[in-house]
């Protein structure tokens, strides 16, 4: 199976750049877009319909704010929008769906940087993932986990930021006050990551399968 992920920063500008077009010609599997910044009734029929795909959409109650989608080349028993928890769904951060073996996550992940309160809901929403995950997992299932996340994997890491704006690392679980070592706690059940801060700038997007089981 093919999956591309892409963190487009406004789906109506790429829309309107074809840019597109080469996630398209790779005749994906499930692609899953992040940061759309739209809701499907501001888009045109024409930008709303992708033949061969069926769209799920998951837009911020706040106008031109974050929001998911996935597209399907075929359709899926069971999706859902959100982790069933009102202050991180309002924010259409998450589209579940589920594939023969596995679950796909298509996330949108919050961004620490704007203040202490933003810090403590990144924290959180990890926290509920974890959780989320942990359940899913002692239900025997596989998880795929798709987006752009900037929390470091080792302690080594922690506290480095990339030289991107929107990068922050947060400290991993094992140093003092922090809760951040996720992906770490993640690794020991039956995940695969596609996560890599990245810029695509045209190209198609570089991500990195970290881990499969």
């Amino acid at each position: 199976m093919r999956i591309i992920s892409w963190n487009v920063n406004g789906l109506r500008a790429i829309l309107s750049r074809n840019a597109l077009d080469w996630a398209w010609a790779r005749e994906p599997d499930v692609l899953c877009l992040q940061e759309i910044k739209a809701r499907p009734d501001q888009l045109s029929e024409e930008q709303r319909t992708f033949p061969g795909y069926e769209p799920i959409w998951n837009p911020a109650e706040r106008p031109g704010y974050s929001g998911v989608a996935t597209f399907l080349r075929s359709p899926v028993p069971e999706s859902q929008c959100g982790m069933g928890a009102a202050h991180f769904d309002l924010e259409g951060r998450v589209i579940q769906t589920c594939h023969p073996g596995f679950r796909l996550f298509n996330i949108y992940f919050p961004n620490g940087g704007r203040g202490q309160d933003r810090v403590l809901y990144k924290l959180d929403f990890y926290a509920h993932l974890l959780n989320l995950c942990d359940a899913l997992h002692a239900r025997g299932e596989s998880i795929i986990i798709t987006g752009i996340s900037t929390q470091p994997t080792s302690q080594s890491t922690c506290g480095m930021r990339n030289k991107t704006r929107r990068s922050q690392a947060l400290c991993p679980r094992n140093a003092s006050g922090c809760s951040g070592s996720w992906i770490t706690a993640l690794w020991t059940y039956s995940v695969i990551f596609i996560l890599k801060p990245c810029s695509t700038r045209g190209g198609p997007i570089a991500w990195t399968l970290a881990n499969g089981a």
